[in-house]
């Protein structure tokens, strides 16, 4: 048995179809513009944090360690220690000039 429809009805189906459709066009659409403008804010948040990175200053600063300074320290460390080693005397007194260091006696 097959079934017919009547032409009102069947005109009905095909409106109700067409309408759909233009429906799920329109969220379609609405969809793609969403992404797109998402898309946009993630390009704008990137360049930002690239931006922000850039700007940013360094976490670790490198400092220079001169030899002068370290040859100066060893220097001044070896004759602190050899007056160490002097037996004690009243009458010898230590003299800083600048960063020499010098005897005085009394």
């Amino acid at each position: 048995m097959k079934q017919t429809y009547n032409k009102p009805c069947q005109v009905d189906l095909e409106e109700e179809k067409n309408q759909e459709i233009k429906k799920l066009q329109s969220s379609l659409e609405e969809m793609r513009k969403k992404v797109d403008e998402t898309n946009g804010l993630l390009v704008k948040e990137r360049e930002a944090a690239k931006k922000a990175i850039e700007e940013a200053p360094p976490v670790v600063t490198e400092t220079q360690v001169l030899v002068e300074d370290t040859q100066k320290i060893e220097a001044l460390t070896e004759e602190v220690e050899g007056l160490k080693v002097l037996p004690p005397c009243p009458n010898l007194n230590l003299v800083f000039i600048g960063d020499q260091i010098g005897l005085s006696f009394r």
